[in-house]
This record gives C-alpha cells, sequence and structure tokens, in this order.
C-alpha cells in the first residue's frame, strides 16, 4: 500500500450491515473484525503482526481474511471437499469472494471532506463515520441510510487508499494462483489433491527394534537400575518379570512392586492412547471443513483405538 496499513482499519466502520469490532494493540496497530453465523471477516494491520512475530518490516501491508464457521459458505463457491481447493475455478471464486467482502466494507471518509458536499451531506458523512450513529438506528432504516451514504460517497469522495488495497488483492489473488511455489517445478496444472491420502509414520521393522530399553528407572528403594529385556512374562512398559500366578498379567503387580510403581507402568502404557484419543476429541468438537480422521499421526499400534473415539 502507498500508505501505512492501519489507515484503512482505523477508517472502517460496518461490515455489511454488521459492526468491525476493534482492537488496538495499546495503540500500535489496527485490527478489525466481523463475527457472521457463517464466517469471520478480519481486516487489520499485517505488517504490525510480522513485526511482533520477529520478521523484519515488510513496509505496509494490508491482511484481508475471511475465516469460514460453516461449509455451506464455501459451497457456493464450489468448494465441497478438500479435494475442491485444488481445482482453478474454486480458487478464482474464492478470490473474488475475498474482494466482495472488502468491497462490503462501510469507511469512514477521509478528512478533510470537500467543499462540493451539501450540509445534509456533510452531516451525513461525519455521523456515518461513528458506530454508534449506525447502533442507534433501525434495521430498516439502517439500511435506507447506508444506501444514501454509499451514494454520497461514491459521488464526492475519492478514496485511493481503497481503491488500491481492492485492486492489489485482486492482483495478488490472481499472483497466488498463476504462480509456483519458490523452488517448485512449473506445472501445467494444478495437482489433483486425494482426500483419502494418509500421512503415518513409518514402523521400524521388528528385527532392527531394540531389546533392551537403556533409560534409567527408579527402583522402591531409592536406587537406580537398568530397564531389562522383556520376556514372555514381563512388563509391557518396565521389562522387569511378573512373578504372579496370573499368567495373562501384563504389568507389574501391586504386591511385588508396590501400588505406586504398578500404577505408573499401567499408566505409561495407557496414556499414549487416551491422550491422543481427547487430542481428536478436541478437534472434532470444532467446526471442521473436512473429515481430519485419515490424516491424524498418531502411531500405528494405538491407531485404531484412537480413531473409534
Amino acid at each position: 500500500l502507498p500508505t501505512p496499513a492501519k489507515e484503512l482499519p482505523q477508517r472502517a466502520v460496518l461490515h455489511k450491515t454488521d459492526p468491525l469490532d476493534l482492537k488496538t494493540y495499546g495503540g500500535k496497530g489496527y485490527f478489525r473484525e466481523a463475527t457472521k453465523q457463517r464466517y469471520y471477516f478480519k481486516l487489520y494491520d499485517k505488517a504490525l503482526q510480522l513485526q511482533d512475530m520477529g520478521f523484519p518490516d515488510p513496509g505496509p501491508l494490508l491482511r484481508v481474511e475471511l475465516k469460514a464457521r460453516k461449509m455451506k459458505y464455501l459451497a457456493e463457491a464450489g468448494v465441497v471437499t478438500l479435494a475442491d481447493l485444488a481445482k482453478p475455478a474454486a480458487l478464482l471464486e474464492l478470490g473474488q469472494l475475498l474482494t466482495r467482502n472488502l468491497e462490503q466494507v462501510l469507511f469512514a471518509a477521509p478528512l478533510p471532506l470537500p467543499a462540493t458536499l451539501s450540509t445534509s451531506e456533510k452531516r451525513l458523512l461525519t455521523s456515518g463515520s461513528s458506530l454508534r450513529y449506525w447502533e442507534g438506528l433501525s434495521s430498516a432504516s439502517l439500511r435506507r441510510t447506508k444506501s444514501d451514504y454509499r451514494r454520497v460517497y461514491a459521488h464526492h469522495i475519492a478514496d485511493p487508499v481503497f481503491r488500491v488495497a481492492a485492486q492489489e488483492l485482486e492482483t495478488v489473488w490472481q499472483h497466488l494462483l498463476t504462480q509456483p511455489e519458490p523452488g517448485a517445478q512449473p506445472a501445467t496444472a494444478i495437482p489433483h489433491i486425494n482426500p483419502l491420502f494418509r500421512v503415518l509414520p513409518q514402523r521400524m521393522p521388528q528385527e532392527k527394534m531394540p531389546l533392551v530399553n537403556h533409560s534409567l528407572s527408579k527402583e522402591e528403594g531409592g536406587g537406580i537400575s537398568e530397564r531389562a529385556k522383556p520376556d514372555a512374562h514381563s512388563c509391557k512398559t518396565c521389562g522387569r518379570p511378573i512373578n504372579t500366578s496370573n499368567a495373562t498379567a501384563k504389568f507389574c503387580s501391586p504386591k511385588e512392586r508396590g501400588s505406586a510403581a504398578a500404577k505408573r507402568c499401567r499408566n505409561a502404557d495407557s496414556n499414549l492412547r487416551n491422550n491422543k484419543r481427547r487430542a481428536l476429541h478436541r478437534i472434532e468438537s470444532t467446526p471442521l471443513l473436512f473429515d481430519t480422521r485419515p490424516f491424524i499421526r498418531v502411531p500405528e499400534e494405538v491407531r485404531e483405538f484412537v480413531l473409534a473415539a
């Protein structure tokens, strides 16, 4: 942008008929957000965010963002599954959707106001620069007054910063669609993404697995001992022998090792499965664009347990 990126967020008042909530980060920057039933709209100073993350100042940089809350909103752009995000037509429509949302922002007129305005027009632009003015109107009055505001704004106000921002947004989106990633070989078409593709860790071959775990553990008596190689009837966790009459026992017996030590062995075996399952529950509890379960990275031996939740 030709001017600091905070100017547009600073002047943003409404998105459609909804207020744009404001955060200023202690006066250093401007962040605007409108919450809709199907999506979030955000407008903020991206340069400030990058500097806060430790990156060098990139110069005036405005961020226009849409974050879908309901899949139906993206379905209007032809995006129903993850694979649709690789379709050029859908990506083009998403870029147009982003531009249309920026154009639906009502901005306060930059000062000073032109002398060509009548008294009523100047009063309208002055009052309309405040969110409180719009919050005091009924729904019907708000839509009618907003239409009058936009008509006066378009006829009298030259807003080069907004025009440049809208044009740059469209240009950058086209650039993203046509330019390959740095270091990538140019392709004739966008590759198809298989939504069933799974990214899983490769298991170590059985013959290469270590037979002895060399980590040290504290004995009940306070000493330190090396964990032994597990045999046919030894604890699955620590590898120590199980000297009980229960042939199906898998972990240390409380009678032999003490209740605390036996509990640690049982928990060490179950914590991995349960922690992965709880993490999956947290992911599934928020709205998602597609089924993430095929992409969850968990050890193969606990995968069935985790994904059965």
